[in-house]
């Protein structure tokens, strides 16, 4: 075994060195053999699990209570712990009488999770099952002990499986208790007079603290399993994902709260918070009052978990939560004293305003499908937590809805201990107390927990903040897991069982201190991007000359005259375009719900979405901007004068008749435009003239003093508008690559307010767009840049055409 106990770096002492088994064989030496199965399967053992079996064989023979903190919360620690106990009996009895005697050894476990009891029956050594030989048995309500898998009475159990300690009054001849925590009895269980193994996970347990000044306890943490070459010691195929996790933590890993943004919820979660104490203390001694207390607390789990519009999440489970709330208020009268009078009252108002907070679609659905999409579309394996079976069942369902995020796992906290590491790992909410071990695991390299925040400063005297909680749990968690794993700790242990002084100094004896501020808080991905406002504009001013101003080459289809390498895109209703191999195109993103500008077209792939700007639509678009011009300050005067000129221009066509008429009239005063360029100034498609003479001849030809006197100042504006007008033009159409996609995909409200002046809505800007899927891409050799991006009916068979 000496190969598994190299140490990288700095030479630290090794637990695996200095923590030999009691005896061998024994249970800490079946697993190295890999003799130890779980269903007849050779076990995935870890560095651990040996260690943690020899500890146990040495606590029992010496009859001393020890404390063990795992740093996976999902191993087997517990019933290993009983099985090591009854191998350890079975062996000293073969000492004394010879033969393969059965273990006469008693031992209790404390345990409120199933999976515990469950892992303890398939146990077995070789092709030895353990529960064949050492029976279990549980404490019945009536007092009685019922022997399980076993018809005939009077069979002797050997490992007792109770929730509470109270349930071990009475019982005699116990060789050890073994206790997973957390226990909120842990006085009962300290007057039973019986050596104890405390199995726990979560570094920032207080009973942890406590027993860790007088208790011995042994601790590991990320830094003892880097230390190692390898983290198993044996590669069965059992129990895989334990290993699994434990190299996780080995590699790297972090967890965070993400802040979901909602003051009334949080509001309401705080008055919930500082009374649901008092409810718990007025509800002592009363079964029907606990049963009360719990449903309460229940339903404001659920109501905090929730992640799914609200009716969905009804239908899926057969209830509503008006009805759960009705519920709660009704049997308030089959209560009594102050918990009828105040508690209950106040508790039911409290939650009532919560699910009104929270809506029909709660602020963690879109976090969540964010979050989701986001990791998705980085290729990440991600796995979803809920808090119940029951929750992960409605999420399963409802995710079901989304094709691009088929791949996300979704588990609840009592199944995950099933699952193999994720990359990503999404909470939907604070973990309950038995459960916050989690966000120290190794379920995901990157551990994310949903949790609301205020938007402002909450009046509730020490309120509850959900994502301070986690984050103050988090900071909790990472501190005492290296403060409790410090060597000298671990080194006091092993000299309170074995009487060997390694001669380590403790120079960490003090309890630390915490900051939360250290545990860093990532935000939520940014919605969609809308560019800045349609107004933040350049617009050149009418007093500077015109020699001064800034001129913009504008583009011209002979920027693209030239050949270059085509390719043919088809879409999968039929259309098709002609796109350069080295240009790029906005590409939809369906895992992200966005645009994403810049796409290369040498990239695209069958099944990728392609974003179409609508030409007509956008210039509807831009009319109602247009509208709305003379209330913006830097277009107020080059607006009016426009305005100006259109109004010219419709008297003009009220005088002359007929747009030839108008333009005999105009080339009269030395004016040599066409009159088909003449009828586009007056229906509006053109803006107005390139020449700034035009405009004083339309003033002569109307006798209109302002445009024949101030034209120069005139054509300025008109000048400026234009410039504007293309400008606003461009920015309507990058708006429309944002907004659009992202308001049909429905991650943005269409009746959503864009631009306040004109009122645009997203649902205007959808409009614009056309989103269309590509089904086959296929080289057409050199073609002139000027056929390249337009589309083509699928009638059209050739881009000539």
């Amino acid at each position: 075994m000496d190969d598994l106990l190299a140490v990288a770096g700095p030479r630290r002492i090794s637990w695996f060195e200095y923590v030999r088994p009691y005896a061998d064989p024994g249970l800490s030496t079946c697993i190295t053999r890999g003799d130890l199965r779980l269903d007849g399967i050779r076990m995935a053992a870890t560095c651990i699990d040996v260690v943690a079996t020899r500890i146990v064989e040495w606590a029992v023979a010496t009859r001393q209570t020890v404390v063990l903190l795992s740093p996976d919360p999902y191993d087997l620690l517990v019933p290993l712990t009983a099985a090591a106990v009854h191998v350890w009996r079975m062996l000293e009895l073969r000492k004394q009488k010879g033969g393969y005697p059965h273990t006469d050894a008693k031992v209790a476990v404390v345990t409120s999770r199933l999976r515990m009891r469950s892992a303890y029956r398939r146990l077995g050594l070789g092709n030895a099952k353990l529960f064949d030989a050492v029976p279990a048995a549980t404490r019945l309500p009536t007092g009685g002990i019922a022997v399980l898998g076993r018809g005939g009475a009077g069979v002797e159990w050997g490992t007792l499986f109770v929730e509470r300690a109270s349930e071990l009054r009475n019982v005699r001849g116990l060789t050890l208790v073994v206790v997973d925590l957390p226990v909120y009895d842990w006085e009962e269980l300290q007057a039973i007079d019986v050596p104890k193994i405390v199995v726990g996970h979560d570094p920032a347990d207080r009973l942890i603290h406590r027993l860790a000044k007088s208790t011995p306890l042994f601790a590991w943490d990320v830094e003892d399993l880097r230390g190692l070459e390898k983290v198993r010691v044996f590669d069965g195929s059992a129990l895989v994902p334990v290993a699994a996790r434990l190299e996780r933590l080995a590699a790297g890993t972090v967890c965070s709260p993400v802040p979901v943004p909602s003051q009334g919820v949080c509001e309401n979660a705080a008055l919930f918070w500082s009374d649901v104490g008092a409810l718990h203390r007025a509800a002592r001694g009363s079964y029907l009052a606990r049963e009360l207390t719990n449903e309460a607390h229940e339903l404001f789990q659920d109501l905090l978990h929730l992640a799914v519009p609200t009716s969905f999440c009804e239908e899926q489970t057969g209830r509503t939560f008006r009805a759960r709330l009705r519920d709660l208020n009704h049997e308030e009268f089959q209560a009594r004293g102050d918990l009828r009078d105040m508690y209950l009252p106040m508790v039911h108002a409290e939650l009532r305003d919560l699910a009104a907070s929270i809506g029909e679609q709660s602020p963690k659905t879109g976090a969540l499908m964010s979050v989701l999409r986001q990791q998705v579309d980085r290729g990440k394996d991600v796995m979803v937590v809920a808090r119940t079976a029951t929750l992960a069942r409605v999420h399963r369902a409802y995710l079901a809805k989304f094709p691009e995020l088929r791949h996300v796992r979704i588990t609840s906290l009592s199944e995950v201990a099933e699952q193999m590491p994720a990359d990503v790992a999404v909470l939907t909410g604070l973990a309950p107390a038995w459960a916050r071990h989690i966000y120290a695991s190794g379920i995901a390299s990157d551990v994310r927990v949903l949790a609301y925040a205020p938007e402002r400063q909450l009046v509730v005297s020490d309120p509850f903040v959900e994502s301070e909680y986690v984050q103050r749990t988090i900071a909790y968690q990472r501190k005492y897991a290296t403060w409790l794993a410090r060597p000298a700790l671990k080194a006091r242990c092993w000299k309170a069982l074995s009487k060997e002084d390694l001669g380590i100094t403790d120079d960490d004896a003090l309890m630390p201190t915490v900051d939360s501020s250290q545990v860093a808080i990532v935000s939520l991905p940014a919605p969609p991007d809308v560019p800045p406002g349609l107004w933040d504009i350049g617009v050149p001013s009418l007093e500077r000359p015109e020699g001064e101003r800034d001129r913009q080459v504008s583009w011209s289809a002979s920027d693209r005259a030239g050949p270059v390498e085509g390719m043919r895109v088809t879409f999968d209703d039929g259309r098709w375009v002609i796109l350069d191999r080295e240009g790029t195109v906005t590409r939809f993103s369906s895992v992200l719900q966005r645009a994403e500008a810049g796409s290369e077209v040498a990239r695209l792939a069958p099944g990728d979405d392609v974003v179409f700007l609508d030409g007509d639509a956008r210039k509807d678009v831009l009319g109602k901007v247009l509208e709305v011009a003379k209330e913006i300050p830097h277009l107020a005067t080059s607006a009016t004068w426009v305005e100006y000129w259109r109004d010219a221009l419709r008297r003009a066509k009220q005088r002359f008749g007929t747009y030839t008429a108008f333009g005999e009239a105009l080339h009269a005063e030395g004016c040599r435009r066409e009159t088909q360029t003449i009828r586009l100034w007056v229906i509006g498609d053109t803006i107005g003239p390139l020449d700034p003479l035009d405009v004083r001849r339309v003033g002569e030809a109307l006798d209109d003093v302002p445009l024949r006197d101030h034209h120069t100042i005139v054509y300025q504006g008109i000048d400026a508008f234009r410039k504007a007008h293309a400008q606003l033009m461009q920015r309507v159409g990058t708006l429309a690559l944002q907004v659009g996609p992202a308001a049909s995909a429905g991650a943005m409200r269409a009746d959503e307010v864009i631009d306040e002046r004109s009122g645009l809505t997203a649902a205007d800007f959808q409009g614009c767009v056309e989103i269309l899927r590509v089904v086959s891409i296929v080289p057409v050799g050199l073609v002139p840049g000027a056929v390249l991006g337009r589309l083509h009916e699928a009638r059209e068979t050739e881009f000539s055409s």
